[in-house]
């Protein structure tokens, strides 16, 4: 929506929402990091970022199983994510280890500038924050703290007054609520305003619930363009020579292009080698059956080089073993 004014403008009260954001030390064995901090009540669990988990190199010491829908959404999604362990470092100088789910992203940037304005409240003046304040205008999430840990962290002392309020945790003061601000340029002139910042709050909420972000997306596909995919899929990508079928992988036409997914998969897979090391036997049998699959023709080296028409995207390779004796072993994507 746009406004023209031909007279001095007035200022425009404006409301944002505050939400519980720290900055911290995390630790992974003799390794840390400055950690950007969402802590939020309402996730069960607590999720690290790729980009943290990197830094801190980072060693899965497991996986877990969970289940996601979108906001809104009553379809739930199961996801297989690495678990690690890293450590917490608190304002007196203790430490609080935690359990963390490792995903590629938590969530779209928040915005950092109202924190500036609050901490500028009467009421809260002289009050260490758990996010301080600094000249940058976003706030890019790389830790999301959850109810498994939020009240190791936050305590009871509140103070409330006309903005957002102020709550006392092992980090720092933590602001969460509704902040007022007043928005306006002193002219006069006309301007030409273009009033566009209610959407852009919305898409920001939107995207933070979102579980795109974390590489969950709801399938959107109704029941008759499912029925018309899978007629097409039988006549077309459905083949049988040499004693053989052959079909490939059902894409959707109106998908959006995967990524190379390389990092994740190169740390899986070495994980996976890194177990299989313990048992030699296994270990070569292992090797053997991926030897037996090239030789037939089941699987085939994809090489990356700058005239690759489609774009490789990595899946990782998980062991499995059958039974109590190794007369029976098999592997799957």
């Amino acid at each position: 929506m746009s406004t023209f004014y031909t007279s001095t403008p007035q200022a425009q009260a404006h409301t944002e929402i505050l939400l519980k954001t720290a900055v911290a030390p995390v630790w992974f064995e003799d390794r840390s990091a400055m950690s950007n901090i969402l802590l939020d009540e309402g996730s069960q669990k607590s999720f690290i970022s790729e980009d943290l988990a990197a830094q801190l190199q980072l060693k899965p010491c497991g996986n877990s199983t969970i289940s996601l829908s979108t906001f809104g959404n009553a379809n739930q999604n199961v996801r297989h994510m690495d678990k690690a362990q890293i450590t917490l470092e608190i304002e007196t100088g203790g430490f609080i280890p935690m359990d963390v789910l490792i995903v590629p992203r938590i969530a779209a940037p928040l915005s950092n500038v109202t924190n500036v304005i609050a901490s500028k409240l009467p009421y809260l003046k002289g009050l260490r924050l758990a996010n301080p304040v600094t000249e940058d205008r976003k706030f890019e999430l790389s830790l999301l703290i959850g109810a498994d840990y939020y009240w190791s962290i936050v305590q009871d002392h509140v103070i409330r007054g006309d903005g957002p309020t102020a709550v006392k945790s092992r980090l720092g003061y933590l602001l969460s609520g509704p902040m007022h601000t007043f928005t306006g340029e002193q002219s006069s002139t006309g301007m030409f305003n273009v009033l566009i910042q209610h959407q852009q709050e919305e898409r920001s909420l939107e995207k933070f619930w979102d579980l795109e972000s974390i590489g969950v997306k709801a399938d959107e596909l109704e029941t008759t363009t499912m029925k018309d995919f899978n007629d097409e899929y039988e006549t077309k990508c459905i083949t049988y020579q040499d004693n053989r079928y052959t079909a490939k992988l059902p894409w959707r036409n109106d998908f959006n292009e995967l990524p190379t997914n390389y990092n994740v998969t190169l740390r899986r897979t070495c994980n996976m080698i890194d177990r299989l090391k313990k048992d030699t036997n296994m270990l070569k049998m292992y090797g053997d059956i991926i030897k037996d699959q090239k030789r037939r023709g089941f699987i085939e080296r994809v090489t990356e080089n700058g005239n690759q028409s489609n774009r490789i995207h990595y899946i990782p390779h998980h062991a499995v073993k059958k039974g109590l004796i190794y007369d029976s072993y098999t592997y799957s994507l």
